[in-house]
């Protein structure tokens, strides 16, 4: 037999060695499939369907984008159709199998839509905290040059001032409640309401000579008692414990620098409440501004601190049957500026506790 007539038609199941033209396996029985030349069907379908695409093209709108079609890893580019163009039985370039041009998607990309720009609105500049303090002001200077200083607290709209030491040689008790004064909101800032500056002046006439109790204590480096200084009823010999004291008015009102810089300082600050510490009235009293017949507008703060304090409320003058020349608060109250004086137990006492107390009040009733 001539295993050469058989020997390239294989079984695809078995490998057994078939005539050409068998149609069965010899050696399993299974159906063979006879080998055809496909590659002249190949040869006529691919240039009919690239000529099919060539004419498609040809009926697309003028401004449809060219089609570079890709089928089987062929890739035919079809150029443009124009009146110099190659014909068309040589318009056909294939290329390789592996081409190196991406194909062009036959359905649009959609064009993102770009995002907004969000561009930041500035935050609002933050409303600056004011300094709570403590903060030490000078206001002024004494006759002697000794400077004048007050102890500023908490920084709201309603100004409060207490006072020491307006006669510090004569009741050096009234500069050691406003010290204490000073270092208690030192410790407690936070007792002040938000709505308050509180001003403390330890001490208004620092070069008078300690005599507690004795005129000459009340007296500044010039002879004048500085609370005999002021506008209201102002005389140059005023009176004291009902005698006249040649000079102790000074020769002017507001002659004396502690007073003109005391006053300049009150008046800049337009307060609610003045406080004058003074002394002395057995069991503390509280006497409200008056220049003339009654207060103007010191009597409400007189009654709100001497209420807290526990001291008696009263006109001294009326008290005393006395005259006060050139008085500090009688003449505030004529201003419009509630003022008062608190006259200490002592001379030298500062009854902390009641004091703090009157001192509370106040800022209890204008913080709210």
């Amino acid at each position: 037999m001539n295993n050469n007539a058989f020997a390239t038609n294989f079984c695809p199941v078995c490998g057994h060695a078939n005539r050409k033209q068998a149609q069965f396996c010899g050696g399993c029985g299974r159906p063979l499939a006879r080998k055809r030349a496909w590659w002249w069907v190949a040869g006529l379908i691919v240039p009919a369907f690239l000529l099919f695409l060539l004419w498609f093209q040809t009926q697309s709108p003028p401004d449809a984008p060219p089609l570079t079609p890709t089928t089987a890893g062929i890739s035919a580019q079809l150029p443009s159709r124009t009146a110099s163009s190659t014909p068309l039985s040589t318009a056909v370039t294939v290329t390789p199998l592996v081409s190196t041009t991406p194909p062009v998607p036959l359905i649009p990309t959609a064009t993102p839509t770009p995002r907004p720009t969000h561009t930041p609105t500035p935050s609002p500049t933050a409303t600056e905290t004011p300094d709570l303090g403590p903060e030490t002001i000078v206001y002024g200077q004494s006759v002697n040059g000794r400077a004048l200083q007050a102890v500023r607290f908490g920084g709201g709209g309603q100004v409060i001032i207490l006072i020491g030491g307006m006669h510090a040689g004569f009741t050096p008790g009234s500069v050691a409640v406003a010290q204490q004064a000073v270092a208690h909101f030192q410790r407690n800032l936070g007792e002040l309401p938000a709505s308050i500056t509180l001003y403390i002046i330890p001490i208004a006439n620092p070069d008078s000579p300690s005599a507690p109790g004795e005129l000459r204590g009340r007296l500044n480096a010039r002879g004048v008692d500085l609370n005999r200084n002021w506008g209201c009823r102002w005389t140059a010999n005023p009176t004291w414990r009902n005698q006249v004291v040649t000079g102790a008015g000074g020769a002017a009102p507001f002659s004396e620098p502690e007073t003109t810089a005391l006053r300049d300082f009150i008046l800049a600050r337009n307060p609610v409440a003045v406080v004058f510490w003074e002394a002395r009235a057995s069991g503390g009293l509280v006497s409200a501004g008056n220049c003339h017949d009654r207060p103007r507008v010191s009597a409400a703060i007189a009654g709100i601190y001497g209420l807290a304090a526990g001291y008696a409320i009263a006109d001294f003058e009326n008290l005393t049957n006395q005259e006060l020349n050139g008085d500090s608060t009688n003449w505030l109250d004529d201003q419009g500026i509630p003022a008062i004086s608190v006259l200490l137990p002592g001379y030298t006492d500062a009854d902390w506790n009641s004091n703090l107390a009157g001192i509370r009040a106040l800022l209890d009733s204008f913080g709210q």
